[in-house]
């Protein structure tokens, strides 16, 4: 009966924050419309985007409104469109209605599409830069947009001096037939590369970064590509690629880089929360260039803990790092890294404290595509019912633990910070022990798919993320730890679920891990202001040691809610509520989730 009623809280709650905003866009004069007929009603008032500030009429509001209507009517081929609009005022004056009478006008179709003194380029590469296409509405303003990018294609291969120009020939039937007019000119190449601003950072590792080199066809494109590498170094604030002055045979052009570099050290503090490990401090020292190459060093380090009836230490994390960013040559990122790891989760009465080092290569397969390979070597110290002991001794020394590991992620997305539209996916293949020597031998395979479907234009958006793993050894030899073994539950997996507490559990209700693993994240996210969302989302999941034969959808919890984001541009800030569904009837309490980022 409670769960029920917390139900329909729930639904009630959700229904008045419809309505409420239904009313508020509602609220203002009405505005009718007549004389068209390329639209509804329904669909201009979409086109206006009419927000009356204060519920009131605004003169300036409307022309702007109007405007739109317009500019809609225009690019969709009636270039004779006009409009006149009437106010409608109450006894007290007030304007309480607009009526818009439209004459749309007959309707201008592009019948052909053709371009004329092109050599150096095919009519279909031109196509594809222009906006103008056969069969579409004739818009005269977006003609002068398509010179513009016909010149700026020119200027990707080179042809810097290239002129273009347009013609429309319109026929009786409303048909115009669309030709552009080229004057390619003669191909120009790049000179000399000359790097100003740069104080600590060698010439050699800017230029490195360049994507084009003396000899090289100009290319805007080229240009903008080098611009976003240096950016993406981390050493500059501010990087300007511009052409210089033409050589005097008029076929070589010189570059000028400007960079303006970041301080070279930096050493960063933080305290945070989150529903995982409870209070985090962390500390980090950074040296951006190390000896004017572009490489770089890192010390870090993590405490979280718990202070609900007592302090508590849940981890304790040191570590140290380098990485470079060019290995023999060529860009491979290469880094090293060393750490101690001392975590004590509170879901449990072990203790894994571990000491190690790793090296990673990260390798770019195309634009989208990357490769990264992980090599491990670990020593670890499990320490059973630790916090009973009348001393905190270990039972049970260090052991060595050897793995390799190999991601291949895909990312294709317009913000990987906060995004809206994408698609991410990565697999990833471990193999421990065996062959390499070690404790623990397994080998593990994980997939991971997120989709994000929305636009920066629309409020609403869809995300979704699916999760699978399975982890075990081939050769039926060897047991899994259970230290590797999947656990679900916490900020970034079943929300309604505490840190790692969903799985097969011991007589004592502590979680032992399961070697099968498999999860779904659904959300749908609603932008009620430039910052602000609100969010609805499902998570259900299962672990299990079973069979796959055993494996059933009998075996998944889950655990529905909402929540909050207010996004910046480092990340978003979470607030998320949500509660365990262990049974279709059945609701436990809330649980909060306070973190930083996206839960996936």
């Amino acid at each position: 009966m409670i769960a029920q009623s917390r139900i329909a809280a729930f639904r009630l709650a959700l229904c008045c924050c419809l309505l409420g905003g239904a009313l508020s866009a509602a609220s203002g004069p009405d505005v009718g419309f007549a004389g068209n007929r390329f639209r509804t009603e329904r669909q201009l008032r979409k086109v206006m985007r009419l927000q009356w500030p204060g519920g009131r009429f605004d003169r300036d509001t409307l022309l702007a409104g109007l405007a739109r209507i317009e500019e809609f009517y225009r690019r969709q081929g009636f270039p004779d469109y006009s409009a006149a609009h009437r106010l409608r005022t109450d006894t007290t004056q007030a304007v309480v209605a607009v009526d818009v009478t439209i004459a749309e006008g007959g309707r201008y179709l592009v019948s052909a599409v053709e371009f004329a003194g092109n050599t150096r380029l095919a009519d279909t590469t031109l196509g594809r830069a222009v906006r103008t296409r056969p069969g579409g509405p004739y818009d005269p303003a977006a003609l002068g947009q398509d010179d513009f990018e016909l010149m700026l294609l020119y200027a990707d291969y080179g042809m810097i001096y290239a002129e273009t120009g347009h013609h429309a020939e319109i026929g009786g039937d409303r048909s115009v037939r669309v030709t552009f007019q080229i004057r390619e000119g003669d191909p120009v190449r790049i000179g000399r590369i000359a790097v100003e601003g740069n104080r600590t950072v060698g010439n050699t590792a800017v230029l490195r970064e360049l994507t084009v080199s003396g000899g090289d066809l100009f290319s805007n494109r080229e240009l903008e590509k080098s611009r976003a590498q240096l950016m993406a170094t981390d050493l500059f604030r501010q990087v300007e690629i511009e052409p210089g002055s033409l050589q005097p045979d008029g076929r070589l052009i010189d570059l000028s880089v400007r960079v303006r570099e970041r301080p070279r050290r930096r050493f960063e503090t933080g305290f945070g929360y989150g529903s995982g490990d409870a209070f985090r401090v962390t500390t980090r020292w950074a040296d951006r260039n190390l000896d004017g190459s572009g490489g770089s060093a890192d010390l870090s380090g993590q405490v979280a803990f718990q202070l609900w009836s007592r302090v508590k230490l849940v981890r304790g994390l040191a570590q140290a790092g380098m990485r470079l960013p060019w290995t023999l040559g060529q860009r491979w990122p290469l880094q090293a890294r060393a750490y101690y790891d001392d975590i004590r989760p509170a879901y449990t009465d072990y203790r894994l404290q571990t000491v190690g080092g790793l090296v990673r290569s990260d390798r770019s397969l195309g634009r989208y595509l990357s490769l990264a390979t992980t090599w491990r070597q670990e020593w670890l110290k499990l320490s059973p019912g630790w916090s009973g002991q009348e001393r905190t001794a270990d039972t049970m020394g260090y052991r060595g633990h050897r793995a390799v590991a190999v991601l291949a992620g895909y990312e294709r997305t317009l913000d990987p910070v906060n995004p809206v539209r994408g698609l991410r996916g990565e697999l990833e293949t471990e193999y421990s022990g065996g062959l390499l020597g070690g404790i623990d031998t397994y080998q593990r395979l994980n997939l991971t798919a997120t989709m994000m479907a929305g636009s920066a234009a629309r409020p609403a958006a869809l995300a979704a993320r699916v999760r699978l793993g399975i982890i075990g050894d081939w050769s039926r030899r060897h047991a899994v730890p259970v230290y590797q073994k999947y656990v679900l539950g916490g900020p970034t997996s079943l929300r309604g679920f505490a840190l790692g507490r969903v799985g097969p559990v011991d007589a004592a209700g502590y979680p032992l891990g399961g070697d099968k693993m498999a999860m779904v994240n659904l959300e749908f996210r609603l932008r009620v202001h430039r910052n602000w969302r609100l969010v609805l989302f499902g998570d259900a999941g299962f672990v299990s040691n079973g069979s796959f034969g055993a494996v059933s959808l009998g075996q998944a919890v889950g655990s529905p809610g909402w929540g909050a984001r207010y996004l910046l541009p480092f990340g978003a800030a979470r607030l998320d509520l949500a509660a365990p569904w262990s049974r279709a009837d059945h609701l436990r309490d809330w649980r909060v989730v306070v973190a930083w980022g996206e839960a996936f």
